[in-house]
C-alpha cells in the first residue's frame, strides 16, 4: 500500500496531513476490502490519523484519531455534510439515521438514544455474556468427548437468540 501525504480538508478546519492511499487504486481498494475487511481498514490506518481512499463517489476518509473523530462528529459536524451518495441510496434504504442529516437526523437519534443508555448497554452485555457462556460450555463438553463440530450453526443460533432477546425481551 503506497501512501502519499496531502493537506487535510483545510476548509473544514483539519490542518493535519492526510495519508492518501496512492498506488492501491479503486479496484485494489475494493479487492482488499472485500477479501478481508476486518483487517484491511485497520491496517490501512495503522499509525495514521486520517487516510483518504480512492472513491468514485467523492472523497472518502477514514479517521483514526479520537480527537479528530470528536472534531468531525461532535464539535464541527455541520462542516461535514454527507455526500450526494446518501441521497442516491435513500430510495433503497429509506430515511434511516445513516442517510439523514440536520433536524431529521436529530429527531431519529433522540428516538433511539434511550436504547444506548449505559445501563441498557450493560444489560445487553450481560445477556450476551450469558449466551456466549452457554455456547462455550456446550463446546467444552463436546470437545472433551473428542468430537469435532461445525461452529457456524450454533453461532447463528446464538446470534438469533441474542437479537431476539435484545429486541423482544424473550428467546
Amino acid at each position: 500500500m503506497s501512501l502519499q501525504s496531502t493537506t487535510a480538508l483545510p476548509r473544514h478546519g483539519l490542518s493535519d496531513d492526510v495519508d492518501k492511499v496512492g498506488n492501491l487504486g479503486l479496484f485494489g481498494l475494493f479487492r482488499g476490502a472485500r477479501r478481508d475487511p476486518l483487517h484491511f481498514f485497520p491496517k490501512a490506518v495503522e499509525n495514521r490519523d486520517i487516510v483518504e481512499f480512492p472513491n468514485p463517489f467523492g472523497r472518502f476518509f477514514l479517521v483514526n484519531d479520537p480527537e479528530l473523530i470528536g472534531h468531525v462528529l461532535q464539535g464541527n459536524y455541520r462542516n461535514y455534510p454527507k455526500s450526494s451518495y446518501y441521497q442516491r441510496v435513500r430510495p433503497i434504504f429509506g430515511d434511516g439515521m445513516f442517510e439523514l442529516e440536520g433536524d431529521a437526523w436529530r429527531r431519529k437519534r433522540q428516538t433511539v438514544q434511550p436504547a444506548f443508555h449505559k445501563d441498557r448497554i450493560a444489560a445487553l452485555a450481560s445477556m450476551m455474556s450469558e449466551e456466549i457462556g452457554g455456547l462455550l460450555d456446550g463446546w467444552e463438553a463436546h470437545a472433551r468427548s473428542g468430537g469435532s463440530t461445525d461452529i457456524v450453526p450454533p453461532l447463528m443460533q446464538m446470534t438469533f437468540r441474542i437479537i431476539t432477546r435484545a429486541l423482544c425481551g424473550t428467546e
